[in-house]
């Protein structure tokens, strides 16, 4: 009967605290504990030692029951800053969403209107040119002026916009949002609590994105043609120096302790004079530089956007006098010659996409402008202790430039890096010689005078540069039997390896570098013969209708404009550029792969090598075989296998 009672009695408590919590879901459960007044009592127990029953010894401690909170409880204004996070971030990632779409269909403008203006002032020219001699004149005349007018007003519109200028806004504005959303997000992961600076960190950053991308074409949009060139600026206005708390003058390298290898928050003397050094150059020579060549665009792109409408809008009025007595014999080519011009400057305006570089180049000044100003906001706070860590900000510095920390030495010398950040930094460095990201002159070499396999790793280290080899562990000659094994490697695999390396250098990166070579100079001819022939063929058209010259003007004018037309679909059309840039990476591939190899061979202590077992499975994923069609290899590493002998090429998958 106590048994049931207490049943009973457990039930009702638990049932009226989970009645009392349902209506705030939202809350965490308090500790449901089962405690009945004076305890829940039971039969006495055998062992007792007192035959009283004494409420103390009779009641059941049921305390234990507690549900276990979820997560930690969340102070209401914490809870609060943290759903506005949380709505920073979904704003972020639906701008984002909505700057990519938007970014895709006004470089859809772009080509469509360029096609299609293209298309009015190439019509309109034929039908101008046809008109004197075709019984329609006045219709030919007529088409050929409205399609002129419609064109040159079409190009203005286009010209004021520039669908190449804006898609590129949109594609940054894409990236950048999707960068604030990553930051948002990395916050809200963290384990610290949100505080209203993070907050409102997060919203200067939205503003500022804001204002530097809008969204709207009309009204809003940014000015395309401005008075003067400045970078873009898509981040907020740092603080004033004097809205800091006041610096602790202990914490900074004063006279007194700027002393060699003082350290603080990361921070040196030397470190301080090396971030100076960097902003000096990149404020004399890189933003100059982008600022300067975006001014040239940007009078180019004025020059075109002026004189493109104005000459299809002279072409329309030339038009106008086709067949109209002594005025006709001097129209009909003004029109021909002015739809001409037109479609050219059209051609290079917007074809040439000066709107999207112009813009690339804003960009490229406001990514060092935004440097700049982290470096100076860190040098401008004379505590160190409330700056970013120096080594961190010397890293990120180093990547956005593209150099090595050990690099930036020539600005002020400093302790080398770590050998895990050296390694990180090297391969960063590669790949931005392989592959630049800034146009010319400092973009890569599309016609080499050489043919080498494309290198986006780093360079190994010299062998005189490592630990003195120990020799119990290599394979020498007195360890040189069957099945001698050493991290994996056994003088079986080691005669492996010397075989794939032998095939590969004769068959697999040869095979690819004679036909690169190939590619390129089908390229190259190709290149020269297509502009070549154009140019032949508008000198030709030049001497048409011009006494005995005209009889074989107007064939040569056909002939080398049809001859430059195939020239230029066979090069870009069947992309030989891209073709031979995929046979350079398909060498720098088995390049790679030979260095890997090589660099494990010249190892002479094989605990320092990689693992064998790793290092063939590796290669024999990497070449499409299994590691058992491996082993016909180890006949080739022989001397007496002469690479003539060589008939199958190593790998497999290309």
């Amino acid at each position: 009967m106590a048994a049931i009672q207490a049943h009973q009695r457990l039930f009702l408590a638990s049932t009226c605290a989970g009645q009392r919590l349902r209506p705030r879901p939202s809350r965490i459960a308090a500790p449901c504990r089962a405690a009945v007044s004076g305890g829940v009592r039971t039969a006495q127990s055998p062992s007792s030692s007192s035959g009283s029953g004494s409420p103390s010894s009779m009641s059941l401690n049921l305390d234990w029951i507690a549900a276990v909170p979820a997560k930690e409880d969340v102070s209401g204004a914490a809870a609060v800053e943290l759903e506005k996070l949380r709505a920073i971030a979904e704003a972020a990632a639906d701008r984002a969403e909505m700057h990519d779409i938007i970014g895709r269909q006004r470089d859809n403008w772009n080509h469509l209107l360029l096609h299609s203006n293209n298309s009015l002032l190439l019509a309109a020219s034929v039908m101008a040119a046809l008109a004197p001699a075709a019984p329609t004149v006045v219709a030919l005349k007529a088409s050929a002026g409205v399609l002129l007018a419609s064109a040159a007003v079409t190009m203005a519109a286009v010209n004021k916009i520039q669908p190449s200028q804006l898609a590129e806004e949109q594609r940054n504005a894409t990236r950048l949002w999707r960068q604030l959303e990553r930051d948002v997000r990395a916050t809200l992961a963290l384990a610290a609590p949100v505080t209203r600076a993070d907050v409102h960190d997060a919203m200067d950053r939205v503003l500022a994105l804001d204002a530097a991308y809008p969204l709207p074409l009309l009204p809003g949009m940014l000015e395309k043609f401005p008075k003067t060139v400045e970078p873009t600026r898509w981040w907020p206005k740092k603080k004033q120096q004097q809205q800091r708390a006041p610096v602790n003058k202990s914490n900074s390298f004063g006279s007194s302790s700027r002393r060699r290898g003082a350290r603080g928050n990361g921070w040196t003397p030397e470190l301080e004079e090396e971030m100076r050094g960097i902003l000096r150059v990149i404020k004399a020579k890189d933003e100059h530089q982008y600022i300067t060549v975006g001014k040239m665009v940007l009078g180019l792109n004025k020059g075109l956007a002026v004189a493109g409408p104005a000459l299809a809008g002279t072409a329309a009025v030339a038009a106008a006098f086709i067949g109209s007595g002594e005025a006709g014999a001097w129209a009909s080519g003004a029109a021909v010659l002015g739809g001409a011009l037109a479609a050219a400057a059209n051609t290079v305006e917007h074809g040439g996409q000066l709107g999207m570089v112009f813009e690339l180049l804003r960009n490229c000044a406001g990514f060092y402008r935004k440097m700049q100003e982290e470096i100076e906001a860190n040098l401008g706070e004379a505590d160190v202790e409330r700056r970013e860590d120096g080594e961190v900000l010397e890293t990120k510095v180093a990547l956005q430039l593209g150099r090595s920390t050990s690099e930036l030495k020539q600005f002020r010398r400093l302790a080398s890096p770590s050998a895990d950040v050296h390694d990180a930094m090297d391969r960063v460095l590669a790949l931005d010689a392989a592959y630049p990201l800034p146009p010319p002159p400092r973009h890569a070499r599309q016609v080499p005078k050489t043919v080498e396999p494309t290198r986006w790793w780093p360079k190994k280290k010299q062998q005189q540069q490592r630990a003195p080899v120990n020799k119990s562990n290599s394979f020498g000659s007195s360890s040189r039997r069957r099945g001698a094994r050493g991290n994996g490697w056994t003088p079986e695999l080691e005669e492996e390896m010397r075989g794939i390396l032998r095939v590969i250098k004769a068959k697999d990166e040869h095979q690819y570098i004679t036909v690169g070579k190939m590619v390129l100079g089908l390229n190259k001819g190709l290149a020269v013969a297509g502009p070549a022939l154009a140019g032949t063929a508008a000198v030709a058209a030049a001497f048409i209708g011009s006494g005995e010259a005209g009889a074989w003007a107007s064939g040569a004018a056909v002939l080398g404009g049809a001859l430059a037309a195939a020239a230029n679909t066979v090069e870009h059309g069947g992309q030989l550029g891209m073709v031979f840039e995929l046979l350079r990476n398909c060498a720098g591939f088995y390049r790679k792969m030979q260095e890997e190899i090589e660099a494990n061979l010249g190892e002479a202590d094989v605990e320092r090598r990689e693992d064998g077992e790793v290092l063939e499975t590796k290669v024999a994923l990497q070449l499409g075989r299994s590691t058992s069609e491996l082993k016909q290899f180890r006949r080739m590493a022989s001397p007496s296998f002469k690479d003539d002998d060589v008939k199958d090429f190593a790998g497999k998958l290309f």
